[in-house]
C-alpha cells in the first residue's frame, strides 16, 4: 500500500490520525508492505512538487521494488486524496513538467485499488456544502482559500483540478477498484461525491467505483477515532471492509 496524508499540503504526518489509520487499512487489505510518502510541504513547496514526488513514489514501487500494478493500492485523505486522483491524471496523462511513468509498466495490468477519504477535489469553495456547513465542519471557505493561495496551483490545470477533466478523461482508469468517501456535513461533499461521479464513468471499462456519504460525519471524520480514541465511526467502518474486500 502507498498512502498520501492529508493536511492541505501545509501539515506534517500527524502519528495518531495517519499512521494509525493507514496501519488499520494495510492490516484489513493483507498488505505485504506499507509505503507512506512524507511530501514537501507549502508554502515552500507549492504544485506541483509534491505530484512529482508521488510519481518518484510509485516508479519506485513499480521499478525498484518490481511490483505489478495488480499489487499495488494507493490512496489517502484530504489533500492525500486529491494526490491520489492527480497521480492517477498523470498516468492517464502525463503533466507536461514531469517526467512520464513508463507506459511498459502500468500496462500490463491494473493498479488493485484507490482510496479518497474526504478527497479535496477542486480548487474553489463555491459548492453549495461550502456554503452550507462553512461554520459547521473542520473546514471552512477561508481555510481552504488560504491552504489554495499557499498551492498556487495553476487555473483549470486537471491536475490540480481534477473536476475540470472532461468527462472522457477518466473513461479508461488503470484500476480495478476506488472508493470515494466523504461526510454528510463537512464542506468538501459536494466536490467529493461529484468526483466519485466523474470517477463511475469509467465503470464501462471493467473498475467498480463506490461512493460513501458517510451521515452526521465532517472532514476526515475517522481521524477524530484514531486521534480521541472514539469508537469507529461509518467511513472507517466502510473503509476497512472495503480494503478486507480487495483480498478476495
Amino acid at each position: 500500500m502507498l498512502y498520501f496524508h492529508g493536511g492541505g499540503y501545509t501539515m506534517p504526518l500527524h502519528p495518531k490520525a495517519h499512521l494509525l489509520s493507514c496501519r488499520d487499512y494495510a492490516t484489513a487489505l493483507g498488505a505485504s508492505a506499507l509505503f507512506v510518502l512524507e511530501y514537501s510541504l507549502s508554502p515552500g513547496a507549492k504544485y506541483p512538487t509534491q505530484l512529482r514526488q508521488a510519481v518518484l513514489a510509485l516508479r519506485h514501487l513499480l521499478e525498484a521494488r518490481n511490483l505489478s500494478p495488480s499489487q499495488i493500492v494507493f490512496g489517502g485523505d484530504s489533500a492525500g486524496g486529491h494526490l491520489a486522483v492527480t497521480l492517477m491524471a498523470h498516468i492517464l496523462q502525463p503533466h507536461p513538467d514531469i517526467q512520464p511513468i513508463p507506459e511498459n509498466l502500468t500496462s500490463k495490468a491494473k493498479f488493485r485499488g484507490m482510496f479518497m477519504i474526504s478527497p479535496w477535489a477542486a480548487m474553489q469553495t463555491g459548492s453549495a456544502s461550502f456554503r452550507e456547513y462553512d461554520q459547521i465542519d473542520g473546514l471552512s471557505i477561508a481555510r481552504v482559500q488560504y491552504i489554495i493561495d499557499l498551492f498556487d496551483p495553476v487555473e483549470d490545470d486537471v491536475w490540480a483540478d481534477p473536476l475540470t477533466a472532461g468527462e472522457k478523461f477518466w473513461a479508461h482508469l488503470p484500476v480495478e477498484r476506488v472508493i470515494v468517501t466523504a461526510g454528510s456535513i463537512e464542506c468538501l461533499r459536494d466536490d467529493g461525491i461529484e468526483l466519485g461521479r466523474a470517477l463511475k464513468d469509467a465503470e464501462h471499462d471493467g473498475t467498480q467505483v463506490e461512493v460513501v456519504v458517510a451521515e452526521g460525519e465532517v472532514h476526515v471524520h475517522l481521524a477524530f477515532d484514531y486521534a480521541l480514541g472514539l469508537p469507529m465511526c461509518e467511513s472507517r467502518r466502510r473503509l476497512i471492509d472495503w480494503f478486507t474486500s480487495l483480498k478476495n
